[in-house]
């Protein structure tokens, strides 16, 4: 029954995506037209054409941007759901094709950074609860401190300087081998490690005082035992929920880190598509990352209720 509950809880929660995609249209359609710069103007200075007031006119037109909001919306959202998202204003590609060619390098950024936040983190929260105010666990508190209050592009300034500038053990721009990911990684996943490994730490303590802990200790289990087989286990049902609202946040939050880094990924993409007015690349990205952050949260839920079948409780009732 656990199985189909689950089904249910996935079905409920993607017949309510398609609502939450279209308020996010609206909303990225509506705020993008707020901004007091005429798209066309753009275009044509861009394309070196003098602006004079009849080029304008000409070129709204070949935008389809002298047309009512209302058309223009309608237009755009029915060509959305076929995956047609328009033609780039400047690069004169179809948006989908700019995006799926830049989205695994965005994808392969975050998910290294999360894959080290994980490595990182993880042992560094168990230390910590484990030997509870000695030195890891004072050594965390630092480390904690320091990667959840030094801005992103700060910590990319100094690891620049540091190890590609000083030591010339890194590349400074553009992506190829794995050398030219440990910078980006190391930016991006600074402040998850300290969340992870805090709230783990955090989590465990809460554990290591639940009855199951006193029994194992009583069948003569060793500290090590219980902390591995019995607290872990337990404690990682919040950080897992917690990856999964990061890793949303990693996606669209790479924009600093790869502006820097001179890395070929959406965030870089949208900023030059943000600095020229691309309307349809701006309105295509936000769209793609409100559906990815509610498809990783959905991913971290799952997953957290197969490893705990008690959140399942009082959800898809009627249908078991």
């Amino acid at each position: 029954m656990t199985g189909r509950r689950i089904l249910l809880y996935v079905r409920n929660r993607l017949l309510g995506l398609p609502f939450i995609l279209l308020g996010i249209s609206l909303l990225a359609f509506v705020l993008v037209r707020l901004v007091p710069v005429e798209p066309a103007e753009v275009v044509l200075r861009i394309s070196n054409i003098p602006p004079t007031d009849e080029a304008i006119a000409s070129m709204r037109q070949e935008l389809g941007t002298d047309r009512p909001l209302p058309v223009q919306y309608a237009d755009w959202l029915w060509k959305a759901v076929h995956f047609d998202f328009g033609t780039s204003y400047v690069g004169k590609n179809p948006v989908w094709a700019d995006i799926r060619e830049k989205f695994p390098s965005t994808l392969l950024l975050a998910g290294s950074a999360t894959l080290l936040s994980l490595l990182v983190s993880i042992p560094l929260g168990v230390w910590a609860a484990m030997y509870k105010g000695r030195a890891i666990d004072q050594l965390s508190r630092v480390l904690s401190l320091v990667g959840s209050s030094m801005p992103r592009y700060w910590l990319a300034f100094l690891l620049v300087y540091a190890f590609a500038v000083k030591l010339d053990w890194f590349p400074i721009q553009g992506r190829g081998g794995w050398q030219h990911l440990v910078l980006p990684t190391v930016t991006l996943s600074a402040a998850n490690i300290a969340l992870f490994s805090r709230l783990l730490r955090s989590t465990m303590l809460e554990n290591a005082k639940e009855p199951y802990v006193l029994y194992a200790r009583v069948r003569g289990l060793s500290e090590r035992e219980i902390v591995l087989r019995h607290i872990l286990p337990n404690s990682l049902l919040p950080l897992i929920t917690s990856v999964g609202v990061s890793f949303g946040y990693l996606l669209g939050g790479t924009v600093i880190v790869e502006q820097i880094f001179s890395w070929p990924g959406l965030g870089r993409f949208l900023i030059e598509s943000i600095m020229s007015r691309d309307y349809p690349v701006i309105q295509c990205y936000v769209l793609l990352m409100a559906a990815v952050f509610v498809l990783t949260n959905l991913a971290a839920d799952v997953i957290g209720r197969m490893l705990d079948p008690r959140l399942m409780n009082g959800e898809g009732g009627n249908g078991s």
